[in-house]
C-alpha cells in the first residue's frame, strides 16, 4: 500500500476504465493505449488467472459449484462460461468469490504504475454489473452495432449465433451503459477509424491530466 504522501501524489493520477459488450473492440483500443506506452491491466486476464490459480479462489468454487469445474487441465472454460451466461445466479456467486480478489489485484497493480505514469488504463467487460464504477476516475465505453459484435464473436470464438446472443443478453444493454459511461467510442467502422477515435479520447485524457498538474502548481503558488 502507498504511503501518505504517494497518495496525495495518486489523487493527480488518472485510473480509467474501459468498458463494453463482448465483441465491442474494446481490446483494440486498449491494445491502441498500449502502443502509445500507456500500461492496461486486464481485469478479465486477472480473473481467469485467479480462478485458475490462487488456492483460496479455487476452494470457493469448488465448495459451491463442485469439482468438475477443474479438470486435469487446471480450470474448466467451458463449464465455467456455461455457468456465467447461462445462469444469472451463478454469476453473481462467481463474481462474490472473484471479483474482491480481482479488485485487490487491480488496485494493486494501478498504484504501482501510477506512481511511475500519469494514466493507467483498466479493461474489463463488466465494470457496471460488478458495481465497480466508483473505482475510476473516468470510464470509456465502446460501443458498437449488434450485427457486427455477431460477425467478430463467431469469427474468434468459433461459436453459434445462439450462444453469442446469449452472453450478450447477459450483460448489461448498451443504453444502460451510456447512462454510466463519461466517455463513449462507436466501433462501427474501420479497424482505422477506431484507432483515431481512440487517438482523440487519449489526447483528451491527457489534456485532462495537464490541466489537473498545471492547477496543483497555481494551487501551491498562491
Amino acid at each position: 500500500m502507498p504511503n501518505k504522501t504517494e497518495q496525495t501524489f495518486l489523487k493527480s493520477k488518472l485510473k480509467i476504465a474501459v468498458t463494453g459488450g463482448i465483441g465491442t473492440g474494446k481490446s483494440l483500443v486498449c491494445r491502441y493505449f498500449e502502443s502509445q506506452g500507456y500500461y492496461v491491466i486486464n481485469a478479465d486476464l486477472i480473473a481467469k488467472n485467479l480462478m485458475a490459480n490462487d488456492e483460496e479462489v479455487k476452494e470457493k468454487l469448488i465448495k459451491v459449484f463442485g469439482e468438475n469445474v477443474f479438470d486435469k487441465n487446471g480450470l474448466n472454460k467451458k463449464i465455467i462460461s456455461e455457468l456465467i451466461f447461462n445462469e444469472e445466479k451463478n454469476l453473481q456467486k462467481i463474481n462474490s468469490i472473484v471479483h474482491p480478489a480481482t479488485i485487490k489485484k487491480i488496485n494493486e497493480l494501478a498504484e504501482t504504475e501510477l506512481l511511475l505514469k500519469d494514466i493507467v488504463f483498466v479493461e474489463s467487460a463488466l465494470i457496471f454489473e460488478a458495481k465497480r464504477e466508483a473505482l475510476y476516475d473516468y470510464i470509456l465505453l465502446v460501443t458498437s452495432p449488434l450485427e457486427k459484435r455477431i460477425e467478430r464473436i463467431m469469427n474468434r470464438d468459433k461459436i453459434s449465433k445462439e450462444e453469442i446472443l446469449s452472453r450478450i443478453n447477459a450483460q448489461l444493454s448498451d443504453d444502460e451503459k451510456k447512462k454510466k459511461s463519461h466517455f463513449i467510442i462507436a466501433n462501427d467502422s474501420s479497424v482505422e477509424e477506431l484507432q483515431k477515435k481512440a487517438k482523440l479520447f487519449l489526447g483528451i485524457f491527457e489534456k485532462l491530466i495537464h490541466e489537473s498538474n498545471l492547477q496543483s502548481r497555481l494551487i501551491h503558488r498562491s
